[in-house]
């Protein structure tokens, strides 16, 4: 072993023997035999070594706990915390409640009592109506309150509109039928009037005095839940239609967030007075999302008390449409932002026009009213009194320059208003008329009709048709004449056919299908039978003509009668056709029979029949010892009587003191106009239908003798001249009017007067004097019918007819101006005091009269231009008196043609065909469309299809039932023909074909528009880059897309 040591240190690099002596293992390598395999012995000399191991363990163990524990004690903490400042919170707020109990409790009480001081004032509004089958179905539900304790009720419009009966209840559950007093459709408010007195009512408040943020109350019906309140805020004070809220202008609302459901409107929006500001209409939404409007009392006040008095609401119209002005316009006017109301479409014939307004004027003010919003300037136009003078101050253009004038305007009346409510309005009536009538029925009582396909045909009675050209569409219920161009529904068919205003094709056509036509204000009822009551003043007026006609024919007392009937040649058979009769001479005739008819001697006084005694102690029959001439309307209902004195019992009645009249005719009644009836013209009508003229003669005689003799297109004035009324009537029926007049003194200086009618009247008037100083009746006896119709026939002009009474037995040449210049002053002086007809286009009125003057010309043989300039110093000197304004409008104005069918626009005909194709394509064409996309009469239909659209009806029946212009429907009717026979085609694709040419005409334009502003260097360099791509990405799109169809 020493050896071995000694070589070992010796020799350094011997391996060093192995020690027995066990070295002292590191940490780190007794830490990694801990866990080294099982079977290896672990040697720890070190007795504190696993202690401290443990300890270490313990520590980190202990930490680990901490960590997951932290997030539950943290939550703990949280909670205490949280749960010590909730308890704060709460004992806060208990303080402070009971400190606020007493105020808290002081609102409480007044919302309490406002529901019991409204509560009892409103009433829910139940709405009836009649199915088809005559059921009484309910139909809907509403609001209103009682405003007067004598039974007045405001609710809104469409609360009530179209309802065949009211039920008010009120919150007692006491009910009660309500009758309307009127409406206003553009306001949606109505009032109603119930039966009772005394009972509770609201007062109003001004709404002008709300605030955003003040506190309101609606009460109503909300679901049918009667007497419910809610509660809330002003959320805005003016609501119109720059908000988006509303089209009308008229119409303006307040905001608020308070609940309003259906069944609420109507009802009243009330302040912490318990007063009503406003009247609760409509929510923004399909249901309640905190945005309700309602009426401000200011407007559901004045509006009330109008209904009230009239049954409508008045508005003043001046005929204009406001807009705010362009920038171009206000930098030429020097007007600031916001200044000014511009003035566009300015039409003639209106208060504006009148007063010297032009488009492009800026209203600066109106009255005492700035302007500045056209809605709101609208609304003061519309609230000034009709007939008024106003004070409006203009700025316009003036050479260059802006000029302020100050001008006076007589304000006009709305025409669209005055139409009352009913219970089942004007359109609800004409749609359940049209209905109940089939024009197949209608049509074949008139006319002989065959069936030809899925419709019939028929000659036409309004021109010599030879094969049949009248159609009817049974589906549509339509008729038309292509030889005529003329077209319509069942009431254009009775008004054309019997020459009959609408309402009384309406009421025909009512009584022919059994309908009852309510009076236009049911809170005004007429009792029937009472002296009010027209169906009972056309039945007193008939019963007493069948009495005379009957005693002419069989009492004793009539035979006077008869023989001055039979001397003037009027056979039996004129008798009983013009229904003559005879009033015999005692004072109480037919007063004594009047009530065993049914007849009070207060019904029989309103129509003229019997008279008051002028000490006021009874009556007496108005025509005694007389033959009467029934005088009937065109449907042929007497409406009057016409009584000549008999020569024989004249003699017998005359005394020193007393002649009797030789005609006594009825004044005017309800029923009765004489400047709007003809005499025979129930008979004349269809005669004139065939010759297209009818013939005015003087007496009743001399019509009977005409139509004796087989002319039957002759009638007769009712004791009063030819007037404009007469014109009007005869219009209805034929162009061309033939007056006979006695060749008297007094018979020229009628054919005279005429002469004015004539220049007026856009009517072909003729005047025949008949030779000899014969009238008519005497004439026919001793020449002949044939005769007299050759007479007629060549009957002059009636300027014609004045030019040659005025050179009777004057020599014109070139060497006599004298008395051509003479003549000339005679008719330029009638010209001079002419005026047109109401309602007719001043252009139209313009064009005849030059046409006279060139008449005029070539007869007298003056220059034309000399006429003209003597023409305009006789209307304007003071002697003249001028009717008719020196300033004529454009020629463009006159009253324009009707439009055909195949004269629009392809792509706008085709537009119109597929809304006539269903509801569905209308819808999304009025969407999809604009108004700027038609022109005209295109235009005006689509307006009336986008607005049937939205009331969700936008077929073909309700257009004919709601377009009022006749040529309009024509063109709807022609449009819809085209369109049937287009049955193979592909509608969706025509539609889709459509809107692609509509896309690229919009594209077309808007390039145009890049284009102009380019060329015009408008554009800064980048704006310019950009029009630039635009235009090629465009115009590549263009040229790789699919080929345009248009054109």
């Amino acid at each position: 072993m020493e050896n071995d040591l000694h070589s070992a240190a010796d020799d350094p690099t011997a391996t060093a023997p192995k020690v027995s002596t066990p070295a002292v293992p590191s940490e780190s390598s007794t830490e990694r035999r801990m866990f080294d395999k099982p079977n290896l012995q672990l040697h720890d000399p070190d007795p504190y070594a696993f202690a401290n191991r443990i300890r270490k363990l313990v520590v980190i163990a202990s930490l680990l706990a901490c960590l997951a524990a932290a997030p539950f004690f943290s939550r703990v903490f949280a909670y205490q915390v949280r749960r010590g400042q909730m308890q704060a919170e709460y004992e806060t707020a208990t303080k402070a409640l009971g400190e606020m109990a007493p105020q808290l409790k002081a609102f409480e009480e007044a919302s309490r009592s406002i529901a019991r001081k409204v509560g009892p004032s409103v009433v829910s509004i139940n709405r009836l109506t009649l199915s088809r089958g005559g059921r009484t179905m309910f139909q809907g539900i509403g609001s209103g309150f009682i405003v007067d304790p004598e039974g007045y009720v405001i609710t809104n419009y469409h609360v009530i509109n179209q309802a065949e009966r009211l039920i008010v209840r009120f919150s007692n559950g006491e009910s009660s039928d309500a009758s309307i007093v009127g409406g206003d459709q553009r306001t949606d408010l109505a009032v109603l009037k119930i039966d009772g007195g005394n009972l509770p009512a609201l007062e109003w408040a001004d709404s002008d005095q709300l605030q955003m943020g003040d506190l309101v109350w609606a009460v109503g019906s909300p679901f049918g839940l009667e007497n419910s309140i809610t509660f809330g805020i002003v959320s805005s004070t003016s609501r119109r239609r720059d908000s988006g809220i509303t089209e009308d202008i008229y119409q303006e609302f307040f905001q608020s967030d308070v609940a309003i459901n259906p069944g609420n409107s109507g009802g009243p929006m009330v302040n912490l007075a318990g007063k009503v500001v406003g009247v609760n209409t409509m929510i923004v939404g399909e249901s309640y999302a905190g945005v309700s409007l309602s009426i401000p009392s200011r407007v559901a006040r004045d509006h009330y008390e109008q209904i009230r008095e009239k049954g409508f609401v008045e508005r003043g119209f001046l005929g204009i449409d406001p807009s705010a002005p362009t920038t171009t316009l206000r930098q030429k006017l020097g007007l600031e932002r916001g200044e000014g109301v511009a003035i566009n479409n300015l039409r003639t014939n209106t208060p504006a026009a009148d007063a010297g307004l032009r488009n492009n004027d800026v209203i600066l003010q109106w009255n005492d009213h700035k302007a500045v919003d056209p809605s709101l300037l609208s609304q003061r136009i519309a609230a000034t009194e009709v007939g008024s003078e106003a004070k409006v101050v203009v700025r316009r253009l003036e050479n260059g320059a802006p000029v302020d004038k100050e001008l006076t305007v007589r304000v006009g009346r709305r025409t669209d208003e005055g139409s009352p409510v009913s219970f089942a309005g004007a359109d609800d009536a004409k749609e359940r008329v049209r209905q109940a009538t089939d024009i197949v029925d209608l049509v074949g009582s008139y006319l002989q009709l065959r069936r030809q396909g899925r419709g019939y045909v028929g000659l036409c009675p309004w021109h010599d048709d030879s094969k049949p050209s009248f159609q009817v569409n049974p589906d549509r219920q339509s008729f038309k004449c292509w030889v005529c161009d003329i077209g319509g529904d069942v009431f254009s068919f009775l008004m054309k056919m019997d020459g009959l205003e609408f309402r009384e094709a309406l009421e025909q056509l009512a009584d022919r299908a059994g309908i009852e036509l309510r009076p236009a204000q049911p809170g005004q009822r007429i009792e029937p039978g009472s002296p009010g009551d027209k169906k009972t003043l056309l039945a007193a007026m008939a019963w007493a003509v069948e009495r005379y006609h009957h005693c002419l024919l069989e009492a004793q007392q009539a035979e006077p009668a008869r023989a001055y009937l039979a001397e003037r040649g009027v056979s039996a058979e004129a008798i009983q056709r013009f229904r003559i009769g005879f009033a015999p001479q005692g004072w109480d005739w037919l007063l004594k029979q009047g009530p065993g008819a049914g007849y009070s001697p207060a019904v029989l006084e309103r129509v003229n029949l019997i008279a008051s005694r002028s000490s006021g102690d009874g009556y007496y029959d108005q025509f005694r010892g007389r033959v009467l001439f029934p005088i009937r309307d065109v449907r042929g209902r007497p409406v009057a009587i016409g009584g000549r004195i008999i020569p024989q019992l004249a003699e017998a009645e005359a005394r020193p003191d007393y002649k009797p009249a030789k005609y006594v005719n009825s004044s005017e009644t309800p029923i009765y106009s004489k400047s709007h009836t003809l005499y025979a013209l129930d008979l004349a009508k269809e005669g004139s239908s065939q010759l297209s003229e009818l013939v005015v003669v003087e007496g009743y005689t001399d019509v009977i003798a005409c139509h004796q003799a087989g002319v039957t297109n002759v009638v007769a004035c009712c004791g009063t001249a030819m007037g404009e009324g007469h014109l009007k009537l005869v219009r209805r029926f034929t162009d061309r009017l033939v007056l006979v007049l006695d060749g008297d003194e007094a018979g020229r200086r009628r054919a005279s007067e005429l002469l004015e009618l004539f220049i007026a009247s856009p009517i072909d008037l003729r005047i025949l004097t008949l030779p000899g100083g014969l009238d008519p009746c005497d004439f026919v006896a001793s020449h002949g019918s044939d005769k007299f119709a050759d007479l007629v026939a060549q009957a002059p002009d009636a300027l014609e007819h004045k030019l040659q009474s005025v050179t009777n037995g004057m020599v014109l040449s070139a060497d006599n101006t004298h008395a051509a210049t003479r003549a000339a002053e005679q008719m330029l002086a009638t010209l001079a005091r002419t005026r047109p007809l109401l309602g007719e286009a001043p252009s139209a009125f313009f064009l005849r009269e030059q046409s006279i003057v060139g008449r005029l010309s070539r007869r007298l043989r003056l220059p034309e231009e000399s006429l003209r300039k003597r023409l305009s110093e006789l209307r304007q000197s003071a002697d003249s008196k001028p009717l008719v304004a020196a300033r004529v409008e454009a020629i463009e104005d006159a009253a324009p043609r009707r439009v055909r069918a195949t004269e629009l626009p392809s792509w706008e005909r085709e537009a119109i065909e597929l809304m006539l194709l269903g509801d569905d394509f209308a819808q999304k064409l009025t969407q999809d469309l604009d108004e700027v996309d038609f022109h005209g009469a295109a235009r005006e239909l689509f307006v009336a299809f986008r607005d049937a659209a939205l009331a969700g009806e936008a077929t073909y029946e309700h257009l004919m039932s709601i377009i009022e212009d006749e040529p309009l429907r024509m063109l709807l009717i022609e449009i819809d023909e085209l369109g049937s026979g287009r049955t193979t085609s592909d509608p969706v694709k025509r539609l889709n074909d459509l809107l692609l040419i509509r896309q690229r005409r919009h594209e077309g334009a808007a390039r145009g528009e890049q284009i102009s502003a380019l060329r015009s260097g408008e554009l800064c360099e980048s704006e310019a880059d950009q029009a630039v791509a635009a235009l090629f990405a465009s115009r590549k799109r263009h040229e790789t897309g699919s080929p345009s169809t248009e054109g």
